[in-house]
């Protein structure tokens, strides 16, 4: 459910809304809205669990789950070391989610029209939202919360799309959809990094390791990749659980030359066994450095994401093909 039906969908009336500057702003994204796949696909998951309703009318199976709850991310996530949150505590009714600095703008929406009138999401207040819902990915949410949750959060994104046509649509719709249950997220700091959240600052360790990647690259593609380490290998300090890699990240060679990884330029075929390495690009339309440049703490975070993702990779297709070759 990408393309809506409805006022716009012959596509000769346009989206708009008024911006934080008062202005009116046409969306770009037109008719068709491909980030509510993490909705429609969570709603998937849970409704072709069970087919028998349980407690609550939730599905028998996952009633059965007491002490279970599912992590959603972003497709652009990746794993950096085990996926932990020392002290917090994710029961029935009671989830979690990163920090994001969303904010309370979707109390601006028509929430009467997106929500109905009798929904709690209707009365949340800024401070709510502060505390409990300025909310994104990585989401932890208990098992038996998913069902009703994910089918409110799907049916809530195209009223929403239709009011704010861009791109955090779905992100704001998640909040009014838990508002609406009142499931007050426990907002959980450093469990990734990456993307919308503040790099690290001053940290000895980032700028040796990013500079040890850098390194490498005056050797071989094989010490780029280290294909038997993963992404772990690429810290030498303990970093956050995930990755978010949603951004270009370019940064210097120590020739000058620029580097860039860009996630819309990778190949379809990237995990097949017989494909080239995934290492950056070139990045063209940038002057070479001088040579005693020095680099940026966002190069080094930059080299450190590209580093994760270069190794990450090559990790998966190490394994997974040593595994194809057994059989």
């Amino acid at each position: 459910m990408s393309v809506y039906g409805g006022e716009y969908a012959d596509g000769t009336k346009k989206r708009s809304y008024i911006n934080s500057r008062g202005k009116k702003v046409y969306s770009s994204y037109g008719n068709t809205y491909r980030f509510n796949n993490k909705p429609n696909g969570l709603r998937h998951w849970a409704e072709a669990g069970s087919n028998t309703a349980g407690e609550s009318g939730t599905p028998s199976s996952f009633d059965a789950m007491a002490d279970e709850a599912i992590v959603l991310i972003d497709p652009d996530f990746l794993f950096l070391g085990p996926f932990d949150l020392p002290g917090t505590q994710v029961t029935y009714k009671q989830p979690a989610a990163a920090s994001y600095g969303l904010g309370d703008k979707w109390l601006s929406f028509n929430l009467t029209k997106i929500c109905g009138i009798d929904s709690p999401c209707v009365t949340t207040t800024k401070n709510e939202v502060s505390k409990h819902y300025s909310v994104g990915p990585p989401y932890i949410i208990h098992v038996r919360d998913v069902p009703k949750f994910s089918k409110k959060w799907s049916e809530l994104v195209p009223a929403t799309y239709d009011e704010y046509p861009e791109l955090y649509a779905e992100m704001f719709a998640y909040s009014m959809a838990a508002a609406h249950f009142n499931l007050k997220h426990e907002r959980v700091d450093g469990i990734f990094t990456g993307c919308m959240v503040n790099f690290s600052r001053g940290e000895k360790a980032l700028q040796s390791s990013a500079e040890n990647f850098i390194n490498n690259f005056d050797s071989s593609s094989e010490k780029v990749t280290q294909s038997h380490n993963g992404a772990q290998s690429c810290f030498d300090f303990k970093p956050p659980p995930l990755l978010h890699y949603c951004q270009r990240y370019p940064f210097r060679l120590n020739n000058g030359d620029w580097r860039v990884f860009a996630k819309r330029r990778v190949s379809h075929n990237i995990l097949s066994c017989t494909s080239d390495p995934l290492l950056p690009w070139p990045e063209g339309g940038k002057a070479d450095s001088e040579p005693g440049f020095e680099r940026t703490t966002d190069e080094h975070w930059h080299a450190l994401a590209v580093c994760a993702v270069v190794r990450g990779v090559a990790y998966a297709k190490k394994m997974g093909c040593a595994s194809t070759e057994k059989h």
